[in-house]
């Protein structure tokens, strides 16, 4: 057979095999060197030094992923998922992929209730909700 088998192979993607997987593991699939997401080639990723993150997000030696997109992060080496679709690096916070815009990453940190909180703010699903709630000393 000549030419390259890795441009024709087509990875299986069983919709209702997604649906069963556990949160956080993703559908990133790598076949001689070269990453799918969902049965689609990740254009720009490099299966040998390819993680997959969990929750959407995947990241090679040079890039970050999210859904099989590229997307802008200023660390890679520092870039962590977090569950509902939260990410960060040492710089930003990310949600579904995006910059979140105000959080601050080095204090940002995931609650067990799903929310997020950063050094002033809580959130949720990628909104800010409020302050994060501060105990106060009474002075008497």
């Amino acid at each position: 057979m000549g030419g390259s088998q890795s441009n024709e192979y087509q990875p299986k993607y069983n919709p209702k095999e997604y649906t069963k997987r556990r949160p956080g593991q993703n559908i990133y699939g790598i076949y001689e060197n070269a990453v799918y997401w969902r049965g689609k080639r990740v254009n720009g990723a490099h299966g040998l030094s390819f993680t997959d993150l969990g929750f959407g997000y995947g990241k090679d030696d040079k890039n970050v992923f999210y859904s099989g997109q590229k997307i802008e992060t200023s660390g890679v080496d520092s870039f962590q998922a977090f569950i509902n679709k939260y990410a960060k690096d040492d710089d930003d916070v990310l949600y579904d992929g995006n910059i979140l815009h105000g959080a601050d990453a080095e204090s940002f940190r995931m609650n067990k209730d799903g929310t997020a909180n950063d050094r002033q703010y809580k959130y949720s699903y990628g909104k800010r909700i409020g302050r994060k709630r501060r105990s106060r000393s009474r002075k008497r």
